[in-house]
């Protein structure tokens, strides 16, 4: 990893889009401060240009911003409840940059998210949740086959290639991780 005196250290942090919101009012103030330490690019899961007001600022301070690439709803749907891996575009980012780490805000998926991070050699891969519940509470069949999902082949995959693990509450942990939040070393 890049050091004070040499170069700045990269990050990466994935996230859904620039719309004014929490995290991104606090990306945004990291970005602000122009640390020659770090390196900020965004990579923004909500392929709409709808991208927010901070969208054009980030820009402007010099951080690159990459766009996941539109997927049809049947391929969505699919994914959701395990039947394929969806499309990402981050491959092929990883591949082109290289990144000191990967900062992923989100609840689900995270644990597909970090297995193609580590794949791509990134040393610190960081999934941070922010929710104590999927798809912020939506029930139906959909719903209780993703949380299979979730409970099971997100978490694995979380655990195995994620270096870092938080959360924004105990509640929020034990959703991304389950019981290891209370046992884990990487989960803070």
């Amino acid at each position: 990893m890049s050091s004070d005196v040499g170069q700045p250290i990269r990050v990466l942090y994935v996230l859904g889009s620039l719309r004014p919101g929490g995290i991104e009012t606090w990306l945004m103030n990291l970005l602000r401060l122009k640390d020659p330490r770090w390196e900020i690019d965004f990579f923004l899961s909500d392929p709409s240009r709808d991208q927010g007001a901070y969208y054009n600022e980030a820009l402007a301070l010099g951080a690159k911003i990459y766009h996941e690439l539109p997927i049809s709803r049947f391929r969505k749907r699919a994914a959701m409840i395990g039947l394929c891996r969806l499309p990402t575009r981050l491959r092929e980012v990883l591949a082109s940059c290289r990144y000191d780490v990967v900062h992923a805000h989100g609840e689900e998926f995270l644990g597909d998210l970090m297995s193609t991070v580590h794949q791509a050699g990134v040393p610190i891969r960081i999934a941070h949740c922010h929710s104590n519940v999927l798809a912020r509470g939506k029930g139906g069949l959909e719903m209780v086959i993703r949380g299979i999902r979730h409970r099971t082949l997100d978490r694995h995959r979380l655990k195995r290639h994620a270096t870092h693990m938080l959360a924004c509450s105990r509640e929020a942990g034990i959703l991304l991780v389950g019981s290891a939040w209370d046992s884990d070393w990487r989960c803070a």
